[in-house]
């Protein structure tokens, strides 16, 4: 494997060929055929996973071919015989604005369901953008506090990705920060188990998928692109948006050396403004009631707790049926009835 490679890309490629490709992953590299590979693909679900599990594969065993330590890679004839996957980057799956009060309210009414480090984790997703591997190693020596800066290690060793505080990430971090297991302190969003960080946040997708009225099966990567597909709705430049979520592909490669932390810190919080206008407020519930947040400062008026007008309830004046409701309708002093 690339040694450029982040270690817990590396982590990412051994885990995902030996839960995708159990007999395979067991199998030693020189004896594995074509037809080794073409009856697992059969036998497997066909997920995006198991794409994943085979892409990987590939790479590994063309690394050993450049290198001699085996005379052919056998997962070139069996993609051929295989054919076209679906297409691993195709899906556009994401939560969309008319179902984030659904997806915050399913979230908090698991939220004792699943590990605290779970749900945090999820919050930090969806406020952040940023990518479950880069997430999930983040240590506290990263986090500063008096800059109100994150630093992320990305999946190239050479490369950072620095990020913004805002107002619901610091809530969030403080409150981890007091909770922090002195046995396993060295990780934000550390593992259950009591050492190391969290690695399998996966299975707790379960219990918020079977409390989602969604077409598809959320995961992390689908939070992420929520959060991407938030900032093109704000109207973010392309510019801006590769470089809050740290996109491999970037127009302006310096972009995040001499962008203004301030400026990239309003972006972000025009994100949490915005989940949180959708939803009824319930992002501010969630940082007074899990994170701490002053009450004065997060908890809405009766008027700003309103439920959020539809176009067809905007319209309503317009029709004949509805006419006592609006007498006066225009005049400075009008109100509602």
């Amino acid at each position: 494997i690339d040694k450029n490679l982040n270690e817990k890309t590396v982590k990412d490629y051994l885990m995902v060929i030996k839960n995708r490709m159990p007999r395979i992953s067991k199998t030693r590299i020189t004896e594995i055929t074509t037809d080794d590979i073409v009856e697992w693909w059969r036998k497997s679900a066909g997920a995006r996973s198991d794409v994943k599990a085979f892409m990987y594969a590939r790479k590994i065993m063309e690394k050993c071919r450049a290198s001699n330590f085996i005379p052919e890679n056998p997962c070139n004839d069996a993609k051929i015989i295989i054919g076209d996957f679906p297409g691993i980057g195709e899906t556009h799956d994401h939560v969309p604005r008319d179902k984030l009060n659904e997806f915050l309210s399913a979230l908090i009414r698991i939220s004792k369901e699943v590990p605290e480090v779970v749900r945090d984790y999820w919050i930090f997703l969806l406020v952040s953008g940023k990518r479950r591997t880069e997430t999930l190693s983040l240590k506290w020596e990263d986090v500063d506090f008096k800059r109100g800066t994150i630093t992320l290690a990305t999946a190239k060793k050479d490369k950072i990705d620095v990020i913004p505080m805002t107002q619901l990430s610091f809530l969030l971090l403080k409150s981890r920060e007091k909770s922090k297991d002195p046995k396993n302190s060295k990780w934000v969003f550390n593992s259950t188990t009591g050492k190391g960080n969290l690695t399998d946040p996966h299975k707790h997708f379960v219990k918020l998928n079977e409390e989602l009225d969604l077409d598809f099966y959320i995961s992390s990567h689908d939070i992420r692109r929520t959060t991407s597909n938030i900032t093109k709705e704000l109207g973010f430049k392309k510019e801006d948006i590769s470089l809050l979520l740290n996109h491999a592909k970037r127009d302006v490669t310096d972009l995040y050396v001499f962008a203004s932390q301030e400026y990239k810190r309003e972006n972000l919080e025009s994100v949490a403004r915005y989940i949180n206008q959708h939803s009824g407020e319930q992002l501010n519930w969630i940082a007074v009631n899990w994170y701490g947040g002053n009450q004065e400062m997060y908890t809405p008026s009766p008027e700003d707790n309103q439920p959020e007008e539809t176009f067809e309830d905007s319209m309503r004046y317009l029709q004949e049926e509805h006419s006592k409701d609006y007498v006066g309708y225009g005049h400075p002093e009008y109100k509602p009835t």
